[in-house]
């Protein structure tokens, strides 16, 4: 049965039902002094996965990250793309198919599509004394502020950080970090892979360490998976 509590602001004042099939997801709100209800809801994994509405929800407003992308030797690789859509109408009753893009993967709802590898670029790998390796840049929040209801301060789309290098001329020239959340590069000897970007935040993995002495090179890291974070128009 679908429940219909009317429209406007007396829908403003009750949560939405739903239900995901195929994904996995979190959910939080928040009630207002006048009784009115924000709500978001997180989309955490799922490929052709459906996100149902059973309960009458005029619009939303959607923030998509697709997946970092992974990284090689040397440089961190770029996060993920960031997209923002607000005001997008809803109906109840509608299976709409999602995907949350792993590492390198694409992220998808209601008809938007957010890319790998578009947005913070990765930090560069270390070369030399004057020009050492580089951060990864950070991100941005969801929808643009840091008080989101989930993962409250987080930023998305970070960029891994540029890897280290033993040079054989002048030595050996530590990786950099990773954006916030991204992945940290390889930034020792003995501990030489690129760091992975954290799952959900749609981070670029950290750039692998390379040695001239030996030849050899450790793998970078591995993009982080995106997200979809859905919320109440406002």
């Amino acid at each position: 049965m679908i429940l219909n509590v009317g429209s406007g602001k007396a829908r403003d004042k009750v949560p939405p039902l739903f239900s995901v099939t195929g994904g996995t997801y979190s959910y939080a709100q928040s009630v207002a002094a006048d009784g009115k209800v924000n709500w978001e809801i997180a989309l955490l994994s799922g490929s052709n996965a459906t996100l149902n509405f059973t309960r009458v929800v005029d619009a939303v407003d959607v923030f998509l990250v697709g997946g970092g992308k992974s990284a090689g030797t040397g440089n961190g690789a770029n996060g993920g793309q960031r997209l923002t859509a607000t005001n997008v109408p809803v109906s109840s009753g509608t299976n709409y198919a999602f995907t949350v893009g792993g590492s390198n993967g694409s992220t998808s709802i209601f008809g938007r599509t957010a890319n790998s590898g578009s947005g913070s670029s990765g930090g560069i790998g270390g070369t030399n004394a004057s020009g050492g390796a580089t951060r990864g840049g950070d991100g941005a929040y969801a929808f643009g502020a840091s008080s989101s209801l989930i993962f409250s301060g987080r930023k998305y789309g970070p960029g891994g950080g540029g890897g280290g290098v033993n040079r054989r001329v002048g030595g050996y020239f530590a990786g950099a970090a990773g954006g916030e959340t991204g992945g940290g590069s390889g930034s020792s000897q003995t501990s030489a892979a690129g760091g992975n970007g954290t799952a959900n935040t749609g981070a670029g993995g950290g750039g692998g360490f390379y040695d001239e002495y030996t030849y050899t090179a450790s793998a970078g890291g591995a993009g982080g998976s995106g997200i979809i974070i859905i919320r109440n128009a406002r």
